[in-house]
């Protein structure tokens, strides 16, 4: 499936994009998972990989949930995180962090603020 029509799907699903929510749903949702694989390693319990496939996809719901109430894309937000890493292993973390962290939202799109972060990327490069 493709992302854009899962996102539109969990937007269907609320009336409004609630960062509470999804930030609850979120932490609620990775708990969940968190301890399918705790049963797992200490207490002997099998991983049903169903069980936790469902779990993980419910972390992904709360995920575009958040998403949508910043007005990004989970494309978007793969994109970002994967400039991070970039950037990571370029030892600028710093850098990059300082940069999102001044991130104007609402106002600026995340598109922009990829393409300055991928031009600082660039830059430390040379």
């Amino acid at each position: 499936m493709e992302l854009n029509k899962y996102m539109q799907i969990v937007r269907d699903r609320h009336a409004v994009a609630s960062l509470v929510e999804a930030a609850l749903g979120l932490a609620s949702e990775a708990g969940e998972v968190a301890q399918i694989i705790r049963k797992h390693e200490y207490e002997s319990h099998g991983i049903k990989p169903g069980s936790l496939a469902l779990e993980l996809g419910d972390v992904l719901h709360y995920l575009a949930q958040a998403c949508d109430y910043l007005e990004i894309s989970l494309e978007d937000l793969a994109e970002l995180n994967a400039i991070k890493m970039r950037a990571l292993d370029k030892g600028e973390r710093r850098n990059f962090e300082a940069m999102v962290a001044l991130w104007k939202w609402p106002g600026e799109s995340i598109q922009q603020l990829t393409a300055e972060a991928e031009a600082m990327l660039e830059e430390v490069a040379r």
